[in-house]
């Protein structure tokens, strides 16, 4: 439809926000050495694409270019699934228990773990709708790590327990440079 209209469309996607919403949340700070993907499969010229890189570079932004289907799924793993996983967390901790009682004792772990489930609902549920594809797969990747979790825990193997959770703390540890 744009292209129809000789408007030229490059996708951007600045990887920076949080879970509160409104003006009186607003940060002069959002986007800085935030990740921003560009998207150019419908190959706009390279001048234009400079220029809208140039615009993410000036709000803080470094920006790296992917195709469309490799951001989906990338934003799928790193942003969607979290945010799912984080309102679980929320269903699986709060629900028919004593919600004041859970939160007198809930320490750190569970307010990290859920601050993002706190993000405006309509606006995720569109977001994980409009990405259902690459959130089914990874969707059914967490249910069969889940049934491994759930076995070895059945069975008593301690080790693999043990070794899955080390190897999540070094993938983390890797992928943010810690």
């Amino acid at each position: 439809m744009l292209k129809k209209a000789g408007v030229a469309f490059i996708g951007s996607h600045p990887m920076a926000g949080s879970e509160k919403q409104g003006m009186e949340h607003a940060s002069g700070d959002l986007f800085r050495d935030a990740t921003c993907i560009l998207t150019n499969d419908e190959h706009v010229h390279e001048d234009v694409l400079l220029l809208l890189q140039r615009f993410w570079e000036r709000v803080g932004c470094h920006c790296i270019r992917m195709k469309a289907a490799d951001h989906d799924s990338s934003v799928a793993r790193i942003s969607h699934i979290p945010h799912a996983l984080s309102a679980l967390c929320v269903h699986s901790a709060l629900d028919g228990g004593d919600v004041k009682l859970l939160g007198l004792v809930s320490a750190g772990g569970f307010r990290d773990t859920t601050r993002v489930s706190m993000g405006e609902p309509s606006m995720w549920a569109e977001i994980l709708e409009e990405n259902a594809p690459a959130v089914l797969e990874r969707l059914d990747e967490a249910l069969s790590q889940l049934g491994q979790v759930r076995n070895w825990l059945a069975t008593g193997d301690k080790e693999a327990l043990r070794e899955w959770l080390k190897a999540a703390a070094e993938s983390r540890a890797q992928a943010l440079g810690l």
